[in-house]
């Protein structure tokens, strides 16, 4: 007999019994349990699904999937109980559904994992934590070690900056420090600045080619892979790093290059333009909105002295080497230039304008087709050459006035002001000599005499400074030495009768000043062994990378000059002595045997080796 229909309810979503489930009909089930409609008016069995329909709503997890079969196992299971079935069962998968609860709570597996050293020299960042080596390297042990040990002590810190200060910075001085700077001071705002004063300021060769290293390794860093880092303090140390290290003077390679690492520096801080920018460029990234008014950027006393000391390195580098290009100069350098000279800070700020208003005029009268770092912006020299001595002797008058008489400040500027003037008449010793000797030509004897005027100024004030300063020079004052000896030569070796080489014998005797530089030079490189405080064959080949280097090197070429000037002792004047001369040369030593026996892997070498073509 049917059931009221009150009685009745349909099954819940997903619950219908299995021939409901499998007939795909609506499964109405008595409230009171027992079989359902349909099975009840059709005579069977009504089983329970054991499968849960599976909601349109999200797709679950596969945990949930698994809980919910469960669920349907133990139903299954509890409705067949009443035929006999164990309930042992039904404990078991309770039991299964408690195990993924019981596993949550667990920790975590950690699984060491073996970083190659490919991944730490990339820095894999990326890695997990968990997943990085907790035990460390022990190649990183021995680099740390060493890092260690070549960092200086805060005493030999204090004494490296006392020394660069006083007696470096002097000579050219890009950089100011100002009164009280102590080297912790120094590290903690400037730190790759404090590197590069370690380590060309270092009385250690073991402890500067550590150091050296270490610059390296940071500017190769930061130059490639981390452009993030360049900045004054590393565009400073990179000028010092070019201007004192020892490792640097003589390797035309490595000047180059740093020389344009340099130059990418200023490009990146747009140190060369004005901070505001000019507007001009179409191709402006940020543009500024017309309701905004923001406040112009200054340029700091810094950054001038920077662009300044930059120009004034990369353009004498340029112009010795012949190899690569010099900073552009600019207007904004102009403007830089004008505020330097009329607010110094310190008596530094007056020696570096003036030192780059003596390059400028060397920079001008050296550049080629090629060249176009001033052509863009100056008129080609027209005016005699007294009235570019009286603008270069102003200013360097003013300046002069300022200083102590024998100060370094004093003698570099004397240094820079006759090697300018060499410049301003070195086109003489091109020419070549004139046809007859009846065919003066004064004006051209009046500059060979200025030239000769120059040269033994420039040697007389350079040997009389003592020995121990020569550590202190920077690359500049070694190039102009060499210049200048280039310049001794030609005016001593001149084929020209109306040119009286008997009168450069007696004014400025090359060999004698041969004899005089490798003695200082000897004594230079015995004071910096005394003072490196090294046993024998420690840091052998770095304290002398310069003054014994140096050494060898002039030797060879007195040597050939003494052979070439011997042949004919007492020709020099009118047209005697030319041929003899070049005849006694071609016996004893030709200008490719010098260069087979002095190398061509230096600038040094291949500019002495051009003096004798």
């Amino acid at each position: 007999m049917d059931q009221p229909q009150y009685d009745l309810a349909p099954a819940p979503y997903g619950r219908a019994c299995m021939n409901c489930s499998q007939s795909k009909c609506k499964c109405i089930l008595p409230k009171g349990g027992g079989r359902c409609q349909r099975c009840q008016r059709l005579n069977k069995e009504c089983r329970p699904s054991a499968f849960h329909r599976r909601p349109n709503g999200r797709k679950s997890s596969k945990t949930g999937r698994l809980e919910r079969k469960l669920d349907d196992l133990v139903t299954l299971l509890r409705a067949q109980s009443s035929t006999g079935l164990s309930g042992d069962y039904v404990e078991l998968i309770e039991d299964l559904r408690r195990e993924p609860e019981a596993q949550q709570a667990l920790p975590p597996i950690q699984v060491d994992r073996t970083v190659s050293s490919v991944e730490r020299v990339i820095d894999c960042g990326f890695l997990a934590p968990t997943a990085q080596r907790t035990v460390p390297d022990a190649q990183d042990e021995v680099n740390a070690r060493g890092q260690a040990s070549s960092e200086p002590t805060p005493s030999q810190a204090e004494e490296c900056l006392s020394v660069f200060v006083t007696h470096k910075l002097p000579y050219l001085p890009f950089v100011y420090l100002p009164p009280g700077t102590t080297a912790q001071r120094l590290r903690s705002e400037r730190p790759f600045l404090w590197l590069c004063i370690m380590a060309v300021a270092s009385k250690s060769p073991s402890q500067r080619h550590a150091l050296c290293d270490r610059i390296r390794d940071i500017v190769a860093q930061r130059m490639v892979h981390d452009v993030a880092g360049r900045d004054v303090d590393f565009l400073l140390g990179l000028l010092v790093y070019m201007a004192w290290s020892n490792q640097q003077i003589f390797k035309k390679l490595n000047l180059t290059v740093y020389n344009q690492f340099a130059k990418a520096v200023v490009f990146d801080l747009m140190l060369n333009k004005p901070p505001e920018g000019d507007g001009s460029s179409l191709m402006c990234l940020l543009q500024t909105q017309p309701d905004e008014n923001p406040t112009p950027p200054v340029r700091t006393m810094e950054e001038r002295r920077a662009v300044l000391g930059c120009f004034l390195l990369t353009s004498i580098i340029s112009l010795f080497l012949q190899k690569c290009d010099t900073l552009r100069w600019t207007t904004h350098m102009d403007d830089c230039l004008q505020y330097l000279s009329e607010h110094p800070e310190c008596l530094n700020d007056e020696v570096l304008a003036q030192q780059v208003r003596f390059q400028l005029v060397n920079e001008k009268l050296n550049t080629s087709d090629w060249h176009r770092g001033l052509t863009a912006t100056h008129e080609p020299l027209k005016a005699p050459t007294t009235v570019y001595l009286h603008a270069i002797n102003a200013p360097f008058e003013r300046t002069q006035s300022k200083l102590a008489p024998h100060s370094q400040r004093s003698r570099i500027l004397h240094l820079h002001h006759n090697n300018t003037i060499l410049t301003l008449h070195e086109p003489s010793l091109l020419k070549p000599a004139l046809p007859t000797p009846h065919a003066l030509n004064f004006q051209q004897l009046e500059s060979l005499h200025t030239c000769l005027e120059a040269v033994h100024s420039w040697m007389g004030i350079f040997l009389a400074i003592p020995p121990a300063e020569y550590a202190s020079f920077p690359f500049p004052v070694f190039a102009q030495l060499a210049r200048n000896l280039a310049a001794l030569y030609k005016l001593s070796t001149l084929e020209d009768p109306a040119w009286d080489r008997a009168h450069v014998r007696r004014t400025t005797d090359i060999m004698t000043v041969m004899d005089r530089l490798i003695g200082n030079l000897g004594q230079a490189a015995a004071l910096a062994k005394l003072e490196s405080g090294e046993g024998e064959g420690e840091g052998e080949g770095e304290g002398e990378d310069v003054f014994f280097y140096s050494i060898g090197k002039y030797e060879s070429v007195r040597m050939s000059w003494g052979a070439r000037f011997d042949v004919n002792t007492t020709g020099g004047g009118g047209g005697g002595g030319g041929l003899e001369m070049e005849q006694g040369m071609q016996q004893d030593m030709s200008g490719h045997e010098l260069g087979m026996a002095m190398g061509f892997d230096d600038c040094l070498s291949e500019f002495l080796n051009s003096m004798m073509q």
